[in-house]
C-alpha cells in the first residue's frame, strides 16, 4: 500500500503503520480445541510459539477469521501538486 502511494505523490513517511495482535480471541478460539494448551503462555510467549512455522499454518484457520485493516486517510490541500481522484482511488482499491 504505501508504494501505491509513493506512486500517486503521497509522502510515505507521513504514513504511519501500526499492527495489533489479538490475544484475547485467539485464547477464545482454541478454548476446548487442540491448541487448548496456547492458552496458558503469557502473551509474549504466545507470539513465539505461534512464530514457528509448522505451528503457524496448522492454526491458519483461525487466523484467517481475525485478520483486517483499519486504514484512515487524512489529506490536505495542496496547491502545489495536482492529484488525480479517480487514479488515487484506484490505485487504493487495488492496493487493499
Amino acid at each position: 500500500m504505501l508504494q501505491q502511494l509513493a506512486e500517486i505523490g503521497i509522502d510515505s513517511s507521513m504514513v504511519k503503520v501500526s499492527t495489533a495482535e489479538n490475544f484475547k480471541a485467539f485464547r477464545e478460539d482454541v478454548k476446548g480445541a487442540e491448541y487448548e494448551d496456547l492458552r496458558s503462555f503469557s502473551n509474549k510467549e504466545l507470539k513465539k510459539k505461534v512464530m514457528n512455522r509448522e505451528l503457524s499454518d496448522s492454526l491458519e484457520f483461525l487466523f484467517k477469521n481475525h485478520r483486517y485493516v483499519s486504514l484512515r486517510v487524512i489529506t490536505r490541500n495542496d496547491y502545489e501538486k495536482e492529484y488525480d481522484n479517480e487514479l488515487t482511488n484506484r490505485k487504493l482499491a487495488r492496493s487493499i
